[in-house]
Protein backbone atom coordinates (compact mmCIF):
# COMPACT_ATOMS: atom_id res chain seq x y z
CA UNK A 1 0.00 0.00 0.00
CA UNK A 2 1.12 3.58 -1.00
CA UNK A 3 0.84 6.28 1.40
CA UNK A 4 1.75 10.00 1.84
CA UNK A 5 2.29 12.39 5.22
CA UNK A 6 0.44 15.64 5.25
CA UNK A 7 3.28 18.06 4.25
CA UNK A 8 4.04 15.39 1.18
CA UNK A 9 0.52 15.55 0.19
CA UNK A 10 0.03 19.02 -0.02
CA UNK A 11 3.15 19.58 -1.89
CA UNK A 12 1.83 17.58 -4.67
CA UNK A 13 -1.09 18.36 -4.51
CA UNK A 14 0.48 22.05 -4.87
CA UNK A 15 2.75 20.19 -8.03
CA UNK A 16 -0.70 19.63 -9.35
CA UNK A 17 -1.98 22.94 -9.09
CA UNK A 18 1.58 24.46 -10.34
CA UNK A 19 1.44 22.38 -13.46
CA UNK A 20 -2.24 23.06 -14.28
CA UNK A 21 -1.27 26.95 -14.09
CA UNK A 22 1.79 26.73 -15.85
CA UNK A 23 -0.02 24.44 -18.97
CA UNK A 24 -2.74 27.40 -18.87
CA UNK A 25 0.00 29.88 -19.33
CA UNK A 26 2.06 28.55 -22.06
CA UNK A 27 -0.76 26.81 -24.12
CA UNK A 28 -3.19 30.14 -23.86
CA UNK A 29 -0.80 31.72 -26.90
CA UNK A 30 -1.72 28.80 -29.14
CA UNK A 31 -5.24 27.63 -28.26
CA UNK A 32 -7.12 27.62 -31.02
CA UNK A 33 -3.96 27.79 -33.57
CA UNK A 34 -3.72 24.42 -34.87
CA UNK A 35 -6.77 23.80 -36.22
CA UNK A 36 -6.84 20.70 -38.63
CA UNK A 37 -2.79 20.47 -37.95
CA UNK A 38 0.06 18.25 -35.84
CA UNK A 39 2.54 20.34 -35.01
CA UNK A 40 5.83 19.02 -35.60
CA UNK A 41 8.80 19.36 -33.10
CA UNK A 42 9.69 22.05 -30.66
CA UNK A 43 7.21 25.72 -30.98
CA UNK A 44 8.45 29.21 -30.36
CA UNK A 45 6.03 30.04 -27.88
CA UNK A 46 6.41 33.40 -25.97
CA UNK A 47 4.09 33.81 -22.93
CA UNK A 48 2.63 37.17 -21.97
CA UNK A 49 3.07 37.54 -18.10
CA UNK A 50 0.44 36.08 -15.68
CA UNK A 51 -1.08 39.79 -15.27
CA UNK A 52 -2.29 40.02 -18.59
CA UNK A 53 -4.02 36.20 -19.19
CA UNK A 54 -4.62 35.38 -15.83
CA UNK A 55 -8.14 37.24 -15.31
CA UNK A 56 -9.54 35.70 -18.52
CA UNK A 57 -7.82 32.03 -17.99
CA UNK A 58 -11.15 30.21 -17.26
CA UNK A 59 -9.21 26.70 -17.17
CA UNK A 60 -8.46 27.95 -14.05
CA UNK A 61 -10.98 30.34 -12.75
CA UNK A 62 -14.30 27.43 -12.46
CA UNK A 63 -12.00 25.18 -11.25
CA UNK A 64 -11.80 27.78 -7.95
CA UNK A 65 -15.64 28.22 -7.94
CA UNK A 66 -15.95 24.74 -7.89
CA UNK A 67 -13.80 24.65 -5.08
CA UNK A 68 -15.02 27.02 -3.27
CA UNK A 69 -18.17 24.98 -3.49
CA UNK A 70 -16.64 21.79 -2.04
CA UNK A 71 -15.02 23.72 0.68
CA UNK A 72 -18.40 25.16 1.82
CA UNK A 73 -20.77 22.56 1.16
CA UNK A 74 -18.06 19.44 0.92
CA UNK A 75 -18.48 15.96 -0.84
CA UNK A 76 -21.84 16.15 -0.40
CA UNK A 77 -22.48 19.43 -2.53
CA UNK A 78 -25.55 18.99 -4.92
CA UNK A 79 -25.84 19.63 -8.40
CA UNK A 80 -27.76 23.25 -7.58
CA UNK A 81 -25.16 23.74 -4.94
CA UNK A 82 -22.21 23.93 -8.21
CA UNK A 83 -25.15 25.34 -10.49
CA UNK A 84 -25.78 28.44 -7.85
CA UNK A 85 -21.93 29.11 -7.94
CA UNK A 86 -22.15 29.53 -11.87
CA UNK A 87 -25.09 30.72 -12.38
CA UNK A 88 -24.03 33.65 -9.80
CA UNK A 89 -20.58 34.32 -11.55
CA UNK A 90 -19.50 37.05 -12.91
CA UNK A 91 -16.17 35.67 -14.60
CA UNK A 92 -16.30 35.55 -18.81
CA UNK A 93 -17.29 31.82 -19.88
CA UNK A 94 -17.28 30.75 -23.59
CA UNK A 95 -19.42 27.93 -25.89
CA UNK A 96 -20.99 25.44 -23.56
CA UNK A 97 -20.25 26.78 -20.26
CA UNK A 98 -21.19 30.25 -21.37
CA UNK A 99 -24.34 28.30 -23.00
CA UNK A 100 -25.10 26.33 -19.26
CA UNK A 101 -25.14 29.37 -17.17
CA UNK A 102 -27.32 31.01 -19.38
CA UNK A 103 -29.68 27.93 -19.15
CA UNK A 104 -29.55 28.49 -15.25
CA UNK A 105 -30.40 32.00 -15.65
CA UNK A 106 -33.35 30.43 -17.90
CA UNK A 107 -34.32 28.00 -15.45
CA UNK A 108 -33.59 24.93 -17.32
CA UNK A 109 -32.25 22.70 -14.22
CA UNK A 110 -28.32 21.56 -13.68
CA UNK A 111 -28.57 18.06 -15.23
CA UNK A 112 -29.82 19.68 -18.25
CA UNK A 113 -28.15 22.76 -18.43
CA UNK A 114 -25.24 20.94 -20.46
CA UNK A 115 -27.47 18.66 -22.95
CA UNK A 116 -27.73 18.95 -26.84
CA UNK A 117 -31.34 19.68 -26.75
CA UNK A 118 -30.44 22.83 -24.72
CA UNK A 119 -26.89 23.36 -25.40
CA UNK A 120 -25.38 23.71 -28.89
CA UNK A 121 -22.11 23.75 -28.07
CA UNK A 122 -22.68 20.19 -25.97
CA UNK A 123 -19.53 18.45 -27.82
CA UNK A 124 -17.30 21.21 -26.47
CA UNK A 125 -14.67 20.00 -24.30
CA UNK A 126 -15.23 22.88 -21.46
CA UNK A 127 -15.35 20.85 -18.04
CA UNK A 128 -12.94 18.28 -19.28
CA UNK A 129 -10.65 20.99 -19.18
CA UNK A 130 -12.12 22.52 -16.00
CA UNK A 131 -12.88 18.93 -13.81
CA UNK A 132 -9.11 18.86 -12.77
CA UNK A 133 -9.34 19.84 -9.46
CA UNK A 134 -11.59 17.04 -8.24
CA UNK A 135 -8.60 14.60 -9.44
CA UNK A 136 -5.82 17.42 -7.60
CA UNK A 137 -7.78 17.15 -4.62
CA UNK A 138 -8.39 13.83 -4.71
CA UNK A 139 -5.55 11.63 -5.02
CA UNK A 140 -5.96 8.01 -5.20
CA UNK A 141 -9.67 8.45 -4.46
CA UNK A 142 -11.05 7.18 -7.94
CA UNK A 143 -14.44 6.67 -5.89
CA UNK A 144 -14.44 9.43 -4.46
CA UNK A 145 -13.83 10.95 -7.71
Amino acid sequence: MFSLGKKELKNKILGGWTGKSYGAMMGQPMEFAAQGEIYQGSLDIHPESPEVWLHNEDDLYTNMAFLEVLRDKGLDASQENFADVFRRSKFMLWHANGQARQNLLAGIPPNLSGHPQYNPHADDIDFQIECDFIGIISPGLSKVC
